[in-house]
């Protein structure tokens, strides 16, 4: 994620952002999805090992391997740009960087929780994700969603499409996993649930949870839920620590 908001600096640090603002949201198109699909790639293969080296099934449950979910596609990425560069048009090349290099946070991270997600739902253990905030502060949004607990996923098999382009749910020869290629991977059908959607800049973890030991040491499952009855205020941030 860091290095992806490095490449975007990099990036825009060479443009003339004191020339045509067309031109510079033109270059933008041109790398911003390439920019997303080569770190989104990276993101979904930690996510995968991530998964797998959690996976702590019995020696009696089928084997299994967790499934890679795909970056965000071309359209996906331009239409960010697109809402990223917005504020260069009225002479503010740091504001659309701010907005570009949140943009990037998101869509980077996306893949990784996806692939969580995504794994979780295919598992032939019984599994649920629970989203943890960390941070000083948690908006409201992440706050109702970590007073959820565990959201257990069943019979989402139905749900699920196959991308078209390279399948980066396989292995080689040496059992390394493939990875690359911009359109594989698994995609849900149609709009996110809800514990599945992260906005910018959003530090909430994705935990892989099958019993109550699972939850991290700290996290407090009630005392979220008494943060999101006692909250008030749309956007304020509430202290979690």
């Amino acid at each position: 994620m860091l290095l992806a908001q490095r490449d975007l600096a990099d990036f825009w640090s060479a443009l003339n952002l004191g020339g045509d603002p067309g031109l510079v949201r033109n270059a933008l198109l041109d790398f911003y999805p390439e920019l997303l699909a080569t770190y989104g790639d990276a993101s979904a293969l930690l996510g995968a090992d991530w998964y797998d080296m959690l996976r702590d099934a019995p020696p009696s449950v089928a084997a299994f391997r967790a499934v890679m979910a795909r970056p965000a596609d071309s359209e996906q990425a331009q239409a960010s740009a697109r809402w990223g560069v917005g504020p260069l048009f009225e002479g503010d090349a740091g504001g659309a960087l701010a907005l570009l290099s949140g943009a990037t946070q998101r869509l980077v991270m996306q893949p990784f929780r996806d692939t969580v997600y995504t794994s979780a739902s295919l598992d032939t253990v019984r599994t649920g994700v629970a989203r943890v905030p960390s941070g000083a502060t948690t908006c409201r949004w992440c706050v109702m969603l970590a007073s959820r607990g565990a959201v257990y996923k069943s019979e989402i098999n139905a749900e699920l499409v196959v991308g078209r382009g390279s399948n980066r749910t396989g292995y080689d020869a040496s059992g390394k996993r493939l990875v690359g290629g911009v359109g594989g991977g698994v995609k849900a059908r149609g709009n996110q649930a809800l514990a599945d959607q992260f906005h910018d800049r959003c530090d909430c973890a994705t935990v892989v949870i099958r019993t109550e030991r699972d939850y991290p040491d700290g996290y407090d499952l009630d005392a979220m839920k008494r943060l999101h009855a006692e909250q008030s205020g749309i956007g304020r941030d509430i202290p979690t620590d």
